[in-house]
Parts: structure tokens; C-alpha cells; sequence
């Protein structure tokens, strides 16, 4: 069912708004499921959500042919003094 609503959403409102759902529906599911007090592991992983979700929002704001360099077999530039030998 989750997957059918956020396909709808990405239809509806894009990318951005289906991955912020995604991350608020985790999060309200995680705290329904705390029963103990918050530790270091559960500030640890707070803090690494956080980062991910900065590094998303930045490559959200790519266009997509800057990361395909990326996935590419040849390379598409390169800096002076190194080369394919």
C-alpha cells in the first residue's frame, strides 16, 4: 500500500515531496516503536539520516547528466599530468 501512495505522490508532486514523506512516514514509525531511552546508537543514526538526507537534497538539485559521468567506462575529462597509460 506504501508503495502505491508514494507512487501516486512522485506522479502528483515529484521527487522531492515523495522522498520527505518517505522520511517522515519512517520517522513517525520509529518513534511509535521507542521503548527505551535515547542512547548514543540512537543519536549515532539520528545524526547519519540527517547527513544522508542533506546529500539527497543536494544531488536532488543536479541535473541527472552531472552524475552519469560518474557510471561512465571512459572517462569524460581529466587533469593535467595524469593519463591513460
Amino acid at each position: 500500500m506504501a508503495g502505491i501512495f508514494f507512487t501516486y505522490l512522485y506522479v502528483r508532486f515529484g521527487l522531492l515531496a515523495t522522498v520527505l514523506m518517505h522520511f517522515a512516514s519512517n520517522a513517525i514509525l520509529f518513534a511509535l516503536h521507542k521503548s527505551q531511552r535515547v542512547g548514543l546508537v540512537d543519536l549515532s543514526i539520528l545524526a547519519y539520516s540527517g547527513f544522508i538526507a542533506v546529500v539527497s537534497y543536494q544531488l536532488m538539485t543536479k541535473p541527472v547528466g552531472d552524475v552519469l559521468v560518474w557510471f561512465n567506462l571512459e572517462p569524460q575529462f581529466s587533469l593535467p599530468g595524469f593519463g591513460i597509460m
